[in-house]
């Protein structure tokens, strides 16, 4: 038939299924975040904000390009957290909302070494945290998938950092 795609549906409908598949969490109907998660969103795009805020502070004392490297890699992941956190916000809520970390600019980093072990716990007690999460979400596929994919990050965060400490 003419305008149809292989999969018999309309050159228009594939592009729409093509669209909602890119959009993440919240991008079909079925995929939608139920509006109960939206407080616990919020708290997770506040988090997150505040890890980006440290790790650019952090890795200003960092010692050598490998420990800019690795903190810079751990700083990109954070963003895309961010980023994927308000998606599934937006799906939750319907509107785009604008949330805000407190300003950690007058905070005082530990030592460099201290501060390696601060996050490192702080990445594993995310990674636990947000594989309680995924088990919590576990009739929402689409949260799920998106709690395990972080809490799998959290984990190789901690690694790294484990590896940065020398140990």
């Amino acid at each position: 038939m003419e305008g149809m795609t292989k999969s018999g549906k309309s050159a228009p409908e594939a592009a729409a299924g093509r669209q909602a598949r890119k959009k993440g969490p919240g991008g079909t109907e079925r995929d939608k975040v139920p509006a109960e998660y939206a407080g616990l969103l919020r708290g997770a795009v506040r988090d997150k904000l505040r890890d980006r805020q440290y790790y650019k502070l952090l890795l200003k004392k960092a010692p050598g390009r490998a420990a800019k490297k690795a903190l810079g890699r751990i700083l990109k992941d954070e963003l895309a957290h961010l980023k994927a956190f308000r998606a599934a916000l937006f799906s939750a809520v319907g509107r785009r909302e604008k949330l805000r970390a407190e300003t950690l600019s007058g905070l005082a980093v530990p030592p460099y070494a201290l501060a390696l072990q601060e996050r490192m716990m702080e990445e594993r007690a995310a990674q636990a945290r947000y594989g309680e999460l995924a088990k919590a979400a576990r009739d929402h596929a689409c949260l799920k998938g998106l709690f395990e994919r972080i809490a799998d990050d959290e984990g190789g965060h901690a690694l790294l950092l484990r590896g940065m400490l020398g140990g």
